[in-house]
C-alpha cells in the first residue's frame, strides 16, 4: 500500500492570530508573540526526486586510524574545514578529521580523571575550544580545539543534550530524573538562570535521538521522539516558535508519547508515523528524517513557497544517490552524511557510486557524504 505520510507543523496552544503570507507558507504569532509556521509536507509517491533539489553530491572517504575507530557517527559539527565527530554509544571518542577525511586528533580520552570523561554524551564548538558533556558525571569539559584540557565545569542538572548560546551560556534538555523542566539555561559559568517547559505527568524519557538540540542559520531546534511539537529557540535561548505535527491521522497516541517502550511494545508502531530527529534549517528549506509505519524516509520543504520539494522513503528501489542517508551534521548550505557498504549498496549494484568510492567502502571503510541543497 502506498504510504501516506502529512506532515502539518503548527501550534496547537496558544491564542491564534491567523495570516496567510504571499509565499504560501502560514504565519501566526501566538499570545507570547511566537512565530507560528505551518508546513504540510506531502505523502512519499514511491519515488525519490532529490535529484531536482539537492545540486551536488560528493563522497570524502573517511579515514579512520587505531585512535578512532567508529562504531557509529552520532554527531557531525563540521568548522573551520575541519569535522568533528562523536561516537557516543560505541568507541567513545570524539576525534576530528580535515576536510578530505583523514584523521588529525581526538579531543580528550575516557577515565575518571580530572581531564577525562566517564561517557561523551555531546559536544559543541565555538571559536576557539571544543565543549564535552560526560554525562554519567554532569561535567562540561572544555578543551583548546588542538586538544589541550582547559578546565571543567559541573553543570546543574542531568541532561539529554545542549548545545552553546550566542552569549557564552548553554541550553541543555534537561533530564527527566532531576529536572520538572524539560530546558535549563546557563550562563558561561553553568550557573542556571532560567528553566521552562515542564514535563508532561508520566514522561519516562526512554528514548534517545542523535540531536534533540540542533543549531541551524534560523535557530536552535529542540524536539524530543516521539512527541507532536518541534520547538525553536533564538541564539540566546528564547524561545521563538512553536511547531506542533499533524501526521494525518498517525500522530503517536498522546499516551504512547510518554514512553517509546510502552509505544513499541504496544505493538502499534507499524501504525503510526513520527520524526525520528530534530530537523534542519538551510536557508529556505526544511529537512527532516522519519520513520512511517516502521520504515524510515526523509523530507525536504521549501519554507519560503510553503511546498514540498521531496518525500522519500529508504527503499532499496527507489533510493538513489540524490537520496539523504543517514544525516548527521550541517552547515551553510550543505547536509553531511555517514554511509558504509551497506547503504550504498543498491547504488553500487546499478553502477552510479564511483569505483574508487566502490573499493574504499569494499574494504570495511565508510564515506562522507556532502550533500549541497
Amino acid at each position: 500500500m502506498k504510504s501516506n505520510l502529512f506532515l502539518s507543523i503548527m501550534v496547537m496552544s496558544g491564542t491564534l492570530c491567523g495570516c496567510s503570507g504571499a509565499n504560501g507558507t502560514k504565519a501566526h504569532l501566538n499570545s507570547d508573540g511566537n512565530e507560528i509556521v505551518e508546513v504540510k509536507v506531502s505523502e512519499p509517491d514511491g519515488k525519490d526526486s532529490g535529484s531536482n533539489f539537492v545540486k551536488s553530491v560528493d563522497c570524502i572517504p573517511m579515514q579512520e586510524s587505531s585512535e578512532a575507530m567508529f562504531v557509529n557517527v552520532d554527531k557531525m559539527i563540521y568548522d573551520n574545514d575541519e569535522f568533528y565527530m562523536l561516537d557516543r554509544m560505541g568507541d567513545n571518542t570524539l576525534a576530528v578529521f580535515d576536510k578530505d577525511g583523514k584523521y588529525l586528533r581526538s579531543i580528550g580520552a575516557k577515565g575518571e580523571g580530572p581531564e577525562e570523561y566517564v561517557r561523551a554524551w555531546d559536544f559543541d564548538v565555538d571559536k576557539r575550544n571544543v565543549y564535552i558533556y560526560d554525562r554519567m558525571r554532569d561535567n562540561m569539559l572544555v578543551f583548546k580545539k588542538s586538544g589541550e584540557f582547559i578546565k571543567s565545569l559541573k553543570i546543574p542538572k542531568s541532561s539529554n543534550g545542549f548545545v552553546l548560546l550566542e552569549n557564552g551560556g548553554c541550553i541543555f534538555a534537561a533530564d527527566m530524573d532531576n529536572s520538572g523542566n524539560q530546558i535549563v539555561i546557563t550562563d558561561s559559568l553553568m550557573n542556571p538562570v532560567k528553566e521552562m517547559m515542564p514535563f508532561a505527568k508520566g514522561y519516562a524519557n526512554d528514548f534517545m535521538i542523535n540531536n534533540i538540540l540542533r543549531k541551524t542559520d534560523k535557530g536552535i531546534l529542540y524536539y524530543r521522539a516521539v512527541s507532536d511539537t518541534v520547538y525553536m529557540f533564538s541564539g540566546d535561548g528564547e524561545p521563538i516558535a512553536r511547531y506542533a505535527m499533524n501526521l494525518e491521522g498517525r500522530n503517536v497516541p498522546k499516551e504512547l508519547q510518554l514512553s517509546f517502550e510502552q509505544f513499541l511494545m504496544s505493538g502499534k508502531s507499524k501504525d503510526y508515523a513520527y520524526l525520528n530527529d530534530s530537523p534542519m534549517i538551510l536557508g529556505d528549506r526544511m529537512v527532516g528524517t522519519f520513520v512511517d509505519r516502521d520504515k524510515r524516509g526523509n523530507f525536504i520543504y521549501d519554507l519560503k513557497k510553503g511546498t514540498t520539494l521531496n518525500v522519500a522513503r529508504l527503499d532499496p528501489e527507489t533510493v538513489g544517490v540524490h537520496t539523504i542517508l543517514s544525516p548527521v551534521g550541517i552547515n551553510g548550505n550543505f547536509i553531511y552524511g555517514i554511509a558504509d557498504e551497506n547503504a550504498l549498496a543498491p547504488m553500487i549494484e546499478r553502477g552510479e557510486i564511483p569505483d574508487p568510492i566502490v573499493d574504499w567502502v569494499r574494504k570495511g571503510n565508510r564515506v562522507i557524504i556532502r550533500y549541497e541543497i
